[in-house]
């Protein structure tokens, strides 16, 4: 059976709606159009989570995302207030599938393929033989993609039990927040709604222009950011 096979949509779960809301520098927030190079399935070494690994070749550079589809129990969806609503990753997952081969994600076929990947205990990239979904492969779209700024962490566990928690220390990263088709602009749900002219991509480009979106540190990390900012506030005054 694929492994994409229990990723199917369902009427008792919500459908995505338009809410505003590699060595490759993090990109400012925009709507950048890009080739996809690849795209790879991955199960997670301790559970059922399934992930889709995309390379998209934006401006002569390419944009690598790691896409989460499915939870530990292999679901594709969460149960918030007693409604099911699909994963984020699995959203953007499904609108790439069906702007770049007109199927969803669970009809596509896999293919195994060598991949440039990078190898832990090797510490650099190999190949490596992964289910490729090659429908996927040099086709055009349009991603959504904004800026976050997140803790950077560390590891404070060990090698084959590693606990890693946030440190006071940033990063910049780049998450997909929306894919449109790349000639005509709309979203998915544009499309499903036979709309004329898309609305939702002027709209998106509007609301997020320059905008960036910082991630708070969680544990001892919080209290040491606060208390340097603190100090830089009290500093600031003379204190």
């Amino acid at each position: 059976m694929s492994l994409l096979a229990n990723l199917k949509s369902s009427n008792d779960i919500a459908a995505e709606k338009d809410v505003l809301g590699g060595d490759f520098s993090a990109l400012d927030t925009g709507i950048y159009t890009g080739e996809i190079k690849y795209a790879y399935l991955q199960k997670a070494k301790s559970s059922n989570a399934l992930s889709l690994n995309i390379s998209v070749m934006i401006n002569g550079k390419e944009y690598r995302e790691q896409l989460w589809v499915s939870n530990k129990q292999g679901e594709n969806f969460y149960t918030k207030d007693g409604n099911k609503n699909f994963l984020p990753g699995f959203n953007i997952a499904e609108s790439i599938a069906l702007f770049t081969t007109g199927k969803p994600l669970a009809n596509l076929e896999t293919e195994d393929k060598a991949i440039n990947i990078y190898n832990s205990d090797q510490k650099k990239e190999v190949p490596t033989l992964v289910p490729c979904i090659t429908e996927m492969h040099g086709k055009e779209i349009s991603l959504a993609i904004i800026k976050e700024v997140h803790p950077k962490q560390r590891n404070v566990g060990t090698a084959e039990n590693p606990k890693w928690v946030d440190t006071d220390e940033t990063r910049e990263v780049n998450v997909t927040q929306k894919v449109f088709h790349p000639v005509s602009h709309k979203t998915v749900a544009e499309v499903r709604a036979k709309v004329e002219t898309a609305e939702f991509y002027d709209k998106w480009l509007e609301k997020n222009k320059d905008y960036v979106r910082f991630i708070k540190p969680k544990g001892a990390a919080a209290s040491t950011a606060a208390g340097n900012q603190s100090a830089a506030v009290s500093s600031l005054f003379g204190n």
